[in-house]
């Protein structure tokens, strides 16, 4: 048979006039942005900070139940369980029954059983969740449609589109380009046009699209040509410019890394008490720094760090993963960070070793002992690397180097030595670090360095491990505690493998012991102060097979060592 599908976004164009202050108050904003509460698998406790004053956003503007408001509606006609054809209109609309996505899917309420049968003929898909999102594809397509038409004919203003050209990476939004609209698609969704017009209460792209949709922007611009185009993102005017577009779409990958930190950390907080399992799906991500996790309810990225296994756990998933995972939240540094367990993940990492653990890798009081630990999102999240520090500049150095910018022979000029470590600081350096590199150039000559923290000593230290490589020599770099040696491990294997240095990295710390490949010739073997004391008295102990002297070369961590760092 016939019937008629009607889906209703507010009108919030019809509240904030475009070119007014609260327009431009949205524009500034861009988006609003939420937060869930400690308990994981709901919104109990959360909030959000919206892009309109919660009075609005809550309250007139909300399709709130029983209460009549102005909303832009898209008219699907449906034959014989297809859609026909597709109309839009302003409509005056009460909400005769507030809902949700579990009282949609289920057959307690009658009332939505017919509509929930004709959305699942329509969609191909039994979920609520996915009945709705398909209704918001509906409209938003058909609408992004509509403004390209309407660009056309040269009676609105360009309305904004979603654009992605490519499926792996991120959408941003464009004004609509008649001379380019087949290069303005939806990658991912596999549609032509593809706009944001459902969600005008919490993206200012939408309410902007609304505007342009009913030509108040056009309007606009012909009454006041001045204020009609606005630089950037003032307040005052209305068209979006190129330097608006950029700015909004830059607040928009900063709300969305707020997102990611608020669910990575709510979801860690719920899971610090006890561990929690889930069958879920994992992917990495292309650049081998993060995994995404599907729960229940979310999508939570979580950041490859302090992971002894990050390369082979990236490698193997990156065709993604389905099957149990643990999910664990610790306390490091004063922030509660999510870490993820796979059962088998020792199995990724040939020739290492892991101790103390039992055959699935068991929690012991130290955390997760073969888990893809986590942060999360650390400094990510403000817009850091998420890996090591970048210690190297790419700079072409009149020193012998590798394809890589790293040493290949020694440096035993000054000079050169200097210029190497102030590229490597990126400013010149200062005295304290001058007179360090003197010492470290003289083959038998110790160093004895003390500075403050974040005085350049890293910078130091890197050049004398490079100087044992380029002569052939191993390096041992210890700290005092197991959390910094794991660290510094996660840091010089990143800096080893994004600066090409021909060299592998050892963690030994008494929990953990991670080895080299045998044969290994350039090795930064990193462990605490115990245990390399340990190793240096067993060495002078006089057993069988001591060299002159008393030292006994037996341990081959000790052999070929030409550089000691001692944080």
């Amino acid at each position: 048979g016939k019937c008629r599908i009607g889906i209703h976004v507010a009108d919030v164009a019809s509240r904030v006039p475009a070119g007014s202050a609260l327009f431009g108050w949205a524009k500034l904003r861009a988006s609003s942005a939420y937060h869930h509460g400690p308990h994981a698998d709901s919104d109990e406790g959360g909030g959000s900070v919206p892009m309109l004053p919660p009075t609005l956003a809550h309250g007139a503007l909300s399709l709130a139940e029983n209460q009549p408001r102005p909303a832009v509606t898209v008219w699907l006609d449906v034959e014989d369980g297809k859609v026909v054809r597709r109309s839009h209109a302003r409509t005056l609309i009460t909400n005769k029954c507030a809902t949700t996505y579990s009282a949609f899917g289920s057959d307690v309420f009658p009332r939505f059983a017919r509509a929930r049968v004709l959305l699942q003929q329509l969609a191909g898909t039994d979920a609520a969740e996915e009945l709705v999102a398909w209704t918001m594809i509906e409209y938003n397509s058909y609408l992004a449609s509509a403004m390209a038409e309407a660009a056309k004919l040269g009676t609105a203003a360009a309305g904004l589109l979603r654009v992605q050209d490519d499926p792996d990476k991120a959408a941003t939004y464009q004004a609509i380009s008649v001379a380019n609209l087949a290069q303005q698609g939806h990658a991912r969704l596999g549609l032509s046009l593809y706009s944001h017009m459902s969600s005008p209460i919490r993206r200012f792209a939408d309410l902007y699209n609304q505007h342009v949709l009913f030509g108040s922007i056009r309007a606009l611009q012909i009454a006041h040509p001045v204020l009609g185009v606005v630089e950037g993102a003032s307040e005052g005017g209305a068209e979006m410019d190129a330097d608006g577009l950029a700015a909004m779409n830059a607040r928009c990958d900063e709300v969305k890394r707020y997102h990611s930190v608020s669910d990575a950390m709510s979801l860690a907080y719920a899971c610090r008490g006890k561990p929690r399992s889930f069958f879920t799906s994992v992917e990495g991500s292309d650049d081998g720094k993060s995994l995404v996790v599907y729960t229940a309810s979310r999508r939570v990225r979580v950041q490859l760090r302090d992971t002894y296994f990050a390369a082979a756990i990236a490698a193997h998933l990156a065709q993604g993963f389905e099957g149990q995972v643990e999910l664990c939240g610790v306390l490091k540094s004063g922030r509660t960070q999510l870490r993820v367990r796979i059962p088998g993940v020792t199995e990724l990492a040939p020739r290492r070793e892991i101790l103390g653990v039992d055959d699935m890798g068991g929690f012991g009081h130290d955390g997760p002992r073969d888990a893809v630990a986590a942060e999360a999102m650390g400094t990510e999240a403000a817009g850091g690397r998420g890996g090591a520090e970048e210690f190297w500049e790419e700079e072409d150095f009149n020193v012998p180097t590798g394809d890589g910018g790293v040493l290949i022979q020694p440096v035993e000029d000054f000079d050169d030595a200097v210029e190497i470590a102030g590229n490597v600081m990126g400013y010149p350096i200062d005295d304290f670090q001058r007179r360090s590199l003197a010492v470290i150039l003289k083959k038998e000559s110790d160093l004895l360095a003390m500075a403050p923290t974040g005085s350049g000593k890293t910078a130091v230290a890197l050049l004398a491990i490079l100087q044992a490589f380029a002569r052939g020599k191993r390096a041992i770099y210890t700290s005092p505690i197991k959390a910094l040696s794991n660290q510094k491990y996660a840091e010089f294997k990143e800096w080893f493998r994004t600066k090409g240095v021909n060299g592998e990295v050892s963690l030994l710390t008494g929990d953990i012991k991670i080895r080299a490949p045998p044969g290994t010739k350039n090795e930064l073997m990193i462990c605490t102060s115990e245990i390399l004391r340990n190793k240096l008295v067993k060495s002078l102990s006089g057993q069988p097979g001591a060299e002159a002297g008393g030292m006994n070369m037996e341990d081959p961590d000790l052999e070929r060592l030409r550089c000691v760092v001692s944080d």
